[in-house]
C-alpha cells in the first residue's frame, strides 16, 4: 500500500513541475503579446502608412493567441488529471489509515473476558461489515514476525474466512506444479489463484487458544456448486511434514479428504504420500495429502479449461469424479 501512495505523490510530483512549466510559458506568451500590443498601439497614429506593417502584427497577434489556446487546453488537461491523482491519493490514504487503525489494538472476547490483541490474527479479527478483500493480518503468536496479506472472504457463510488456496480461469495461469520450499512459503496472488503458503497456515492452525474450520468450495463449468466442511483443521510442522488434522466432515460435495487425514504434505520433490505404487504429486502434477491411491481429491493439479477427466488435474471424485471444476476455493476461520 505504502509503495503506490510512493508511486502516486511521485506522479503528483511529475504533474506539478509541468504546471509550473506551462504556467512559466504562458507568462512569456503573455508578455510577448503585451510588447505587441504596445507596438500596435504605437503605430495606430501611423496606421495608414504602415497598413502592411499592422497587418504583420495582426497576424503575429493571432498566431500567439492561437498558441494561448492551445497551452490552456494543456492546462485544463492537466488539471483534470492532477484532480483524479489526488482523489485515488485521498482514497488510498483513507485505505492506509484504517489499515493502521486495523493494526492497532483489536477487542477479542474468549471465554466470555474481552483482551486486547494488538494485530489482527486472521480475518475473523477485523471489524464488523469489513469488505472482502486482501488485508495484512499477522498468523504467527510472535509479534516479531512481519505481516503477511491475505484474502478474507467476509460473505461466504457469515463471512470472516480466510483464503489458503484458490484456482479459478485467470489469464495468465498461475503453475501449481511447483516443489517443496514454494509450497511451503506460498506462491500466487491473492487476488488471482495462490497457495497461501504450509508455514503461514501452520502459524495460523497451531494456536492453543483457536479451533478452526475447513471449508472446500467447488464450481463446476456448468454452473452446478457444492462444498465440503471439516472441523478441527490443523497441520503439523515442517518437521512433521506438515501433516493434516481434520475431522467431522458435512456438506453436500463429499469427503474428499478421508484418505487425507493423518497423512503428510507430498510434492514431487518430496515424496511423503500414503501410496505405495506411485508418487503421487509427479502423477497428478501438483502437491497434496495425498492418501493410498492417490486419495480421493487434489486441489493443486493443472487447471484444465473446461471438463476434463484426468489424473493430472483438479478434482474432488466424491462429488465429479475426475471431472476438473471450473473455481476451488479453500479457506479457514474459528470455530
Amino acid at each position: 500500500m505504502e509503495s503506490q501512495l510512493e508511486s502516486i505523490e511521485v506522479k503528483l510530483t511529475l504533474l506539478g513541475s509541468r504546471v509550473k512549466e506551462l504556467t512559466s510559458r504562458l507568462d512569456g506568451q503573455q508578455t510577448q503579446l503585451d510588447e505587441v500590443i504596445t507596438q500596435l498601439n504605437g503605430q495606430n497614429s501611423q496606421h495608414d502608412e504602415n497598413t502592411v506593417t499592422g497587418n504583420e502584427h495582426t497576424e503575429q497577434l493571432s498566431a500567439i493567441a492561437i498558441t494561448m489556446e492551445k497551452y490552456n487546453t494543456e492546462m485544463r488537461t492537466l488539471a483534470t488529471r492532477l484532480d483524479s491523482q489526488q482523489s485515488q491519493l485521498n482514497k488510498l490514504s483513507s485505505l492506509l489509515s484504517e489499515q493502521k487503525t486495523m493494526d492497532g489494538d483489536v477487542a477479542v472476547t474468549m471465554n466470555n473476558d474481552t483482551v486486547k490483541q494488538k494485530h489482527p490474527r486472521d480475518c475473523s479479527d477485523l471489524p464488523a461489515g469489513s469488505p472482502s478483500g486482501v488485508y495484512l493480518i499477522r498468523p504467527s503468536v510472535d509479534s516479531q514476525q512481519p505481516y503477511v496479506e491475505a484474502f478474507c472472504d467476509m460473505e461466504t457463510a457469515e463471512g470472516n474466512w480466510t483464503v489458503i488456496q484458490r484456482r479459478d480461469d485467470i489469464q495468465p495461469r498461475q503453475n501449481f506444479f511447483l516443489g517443496w520450499s514454494a509450497y511451503k512459503k506460498g506462491f500466487g496472488n491473492e487476488i488471482q489463484e495462490f497457495w497461501w503458503g504450509l508455514e503461514k497456515i501452520r502459524q495460523l492452525t497451531s494456536s492453543k487458544d483457536r479451533r478452526y474450520e475447513l471449508r472446500i468450495d467447488l464450481e463446476a463449468f456448468n454452473g452446478r456448486q457444492a462444498y465440503a466442511l471439516y472441523q478441527g483443521f490443523a497441520i503439523s510442522s515442517e518437521l512433521d511434514g506438515y501433516r493434516l488434522r481434520i475431522s467431522n466432515y458435512s456438506g453436500n460435495a463429499g469427503d474428499g479428504l478421508q484418505y487425507g487425514v493423518n497423512e503428510k504434505f507430498s510434492t514431487y520433490d518430496r515424496d511423503q504420500d500414503g501410496s505405495s505404487y506411485y508418487n503421487c504429486a509427479q502423477r497428478v502434477q501438483g502437491a497434496w495429502w495425498f492418501g493410498r491411491v492417490c486419495g480421493y481429491s487434489t486441489m493443486n493439479g493443472p487447471y484444465q479449461d473446461s471438463r476434463s477427466s484426468d489424473w493430472a488435474g483438479i478434482w474432488w471424485v466424491m462429488w465429479r469424479g475426475l471431472d476438473s471444476p471450473k473455481k476451488t476455493q479453500m479457506k479457514i476461520r474459528p470455530k
